[in-house]
C-alpha cells in the first residue's frame, strides 16, 4: 500500500511540472526598460511568383535608456498597449560606427514575449 501512495506521489510531481522547453522565462534576465509611448498595427505584404501573402505587423514608438526608437513585429493582429515593458537585448550587430542593427525582446505580463527590431531612432 505504501508503495502505491509513493508511486502515485512521485507521478504527481512529475506529472505537474512543465516540460524544460515550455517553462516560462526568467523575469530577472530582462533588465532593459522600455517605455513604449505608441503603438499602431501596419499593413505588410510579402510578394512572390506564387502570389501576395498579406498580414499585419506592429510597430512601436519607445524609449529605451533616454534614446527614442520605432520598434517592429511581423504577424501580429493586436496593438500593445502604452506602458513600461521588462526587455533584453538579443541581437546588437555595429557593422560600422554610424550604423546598427538590434533585436529586443519583451516580457509581457503573462510570461510570453515578443521580438522586436529597431526600424527607426530618433532625437
Amino acid at each position: 500500500m505504501n508503495v502505491v501512495v509513493l508511486a502515485a506521489l512521485m507521478f504527481l510531481q512529475t506529472s505537474t511540472q512543465p516540460p524544460e522547453d515550455t517553462k516560462l522565462p526568467k523575469s530577472a534576465d530582462y533588465t532593459i526598460q522600455i517605455w513604449v509611448q505608441s503603438s499602431r498595427l501596419i499593413r505588410e505584404c510579402d510578394t512572390d511568383t506564387t502570389g501576395s501573402t498579406c498580414y499585419n505587423s506592429q510597430l512601436l514608438s519607445a524609449v529605451i535608456d533616454r534614446r527614442k526608437y520605432e520598434l517592429h513585429r511581423s504577424r501580429v493582429d493586436n496593438v500593445l498597449r502604452p506602458g513600461e515593458y521588462k526587455a533584453r537585448l538579443i541581437a546588437d550587430k555595429k557593422p560600422r560606427r554610424e550604423e546598427f542593427s538590434r533585436e529586443f525582446e519583451i516580457l509581457f505580463s503573462d510570461g510570453k514575449t515578443g521580438r522586436f527590431s529597431v526600424v527607426g531612432e530618433s532625437e
